[in-house]
């Protein structure tokens, strides 16, 4: 686009990679006044994109209702939107692509802000000058590879989030801390509604929804820094944080979640429970 506003700014080229077929199309226009063809033949469906929601497919949809044209998207995936739903797992300051493609180790040959692609293209439009509009080809396709080979990262995200117990499948979706209290919510291929309460833990089950809730202590760091903990008194669980701890405290918190650690008590806690 030409800047970010989708009220007073333009489409000016749209770009896809088949990740099936590794097919990448790009199409752009010379002249603003033929952004309703490059619009039209946009689809809205089976999208993975990155922050598209509210950005890529917002624009076209605001793009689409000034033309008077229909927006109908099904079955999109915006990484960016799963990657906030998760943090918890992933404990990153930013969730920016530029910052994903950092801790996934991926380094893009030239990396070029949208800004100053903002400007090539205004540039170009008023110039028609050939490298301009290369540099914009460029990042499009840069965008387009990088983000596919950042979908690695929905794979690490879903080996930890799924898991088995008693046979059981268990997908872990939220957790919070609050209250002196870990609540985990997901879902389970337990199909019987049950609710069960024991002493410091409890499970409910409905309709093959899960929660978790576990109490837990609070307490300072040598840093002065504030930790949630669990006591592991008959040492049932282990340390797998680099965060280190006296071997009776099982820590669950200290400046982000520690998901190791808290994935491991959730299974701890949803075998016994369920084996009640």
């Amino acid at each position: 686009t030409t800047g970010l506003s989708k009220f007073t700014d333009s489409v000016f080229m749209v770009a896809t990679l088949d990740v099936n077929s590794g097919l990448l199309n790009i199409n752009y226009i010379s002249n603003l006044k033929d952004e309703i063809e490059l619009i039209n033949n946009i689809s809205t469906k089976n999208l993975i994109t990155f922050s598209g929601n509210s950005f890529d497919l917002a624009f076209i949809e605001e793009k689409l209702k000034f033309y008077k044209m229909s927006f109908a998207p099904e079955n999109n995936f915006d990484l960016h939107e799963y990657l906030k739903n998760f943090n918890f797992i992933l404990n990153l300051n930013s969730l920016k692509q530029k910052e994903i493609e950092k801790y996934l180790g991926l380094v893009r040959p030239k990396y070029i802000s949208g800004f100053k692609i903002a400007n090539s293209i205004k540039q170009y439009l008023i110039s028609q000058d050939s490298d301009k509009l290369s540099e914009v080809i460029q990042h499009a396709k840069d965008s387009l590879i990088y983000l596919e080979k950042s979908l690695t990262i929905v794979e690490q995200i879903e080996d930890n989030i799924n898991f088995k117990i008693q046979d059981y499948d268990f997908r872990i979706e939220t957790l919070e801390f609050k209250n002196n209290f870990l609540t985990i919510l997901g879902q389970t291929s337990f199909k019987k509604d049950l609710e069960i309460n024991s002493f410091y833990h409890s499970i409910k089950v409905s309709k093959n929804n899960f929660k978790l809730t576990i109490e837990v202590k609070d307490g300072k760091y040598s840093d002065d820094e504030l930790v949630f903990y669990v006591l592991n008194k008959n040492d049932e669980l282990t340390n797998l944080s680099k965060i280190l701890s006296p071997p009776q405290i099982h820590l669950l918190y200290y400046k982000t979640p520690l998901w190791e650690n808290i994935l491991s008590l959730a299974k701890y806690y949803l075998n016994s429970l369920l084996a009640i």
